[in-house]
């Protein structure tokens, strides 16, 4: 997060306090190597495994967020963006998928 993103107009004593809370953000590196997720119903926990290092395959850091279906959905579309990719286009469901759901 950088300055130009704080919303600090009108808002006394409110940049010193930001600025501080700055200096305490902490950046992670990794290679991305898993992650899982879990259906809140309108919300979904993502948790992203990495690793630091390849010679310490076993020092594996966990990332959770919590995201709402809509941040997802702007997150994947962003990422099929990014890599050059289209998303996968649903085809006709099937007959077993038809009778069983």
């Amino acid at each position: 997060m950088s300055l130009a993103h704080l919303n600090l107009a009108g808002k006394p004593g409110k940049l010193s306090r930001e600025c501080d809370a700055l200096e305490r953000v902490v950046e992670n590196h990794g290679v991305l190597v898993g992650w899982t997720h879990h259906d809140l119903g309108q919300k979904l926990v993502l948790k992203l495994q990495t690793l630091k290092r390849a010679d310490t395959p076993h020092d594996v850091d966990l990332l959770t967020v919590i995201l709402t279906k809509n941040q997802a959905a702007v997150l994947g579309n962003f990422l099929f963006e990014i890599a050059g990719q289209s998303q996968p286009a649903r085809g006709e469901r099937g007959w077993f998928r038809r009778v069983f759901g």
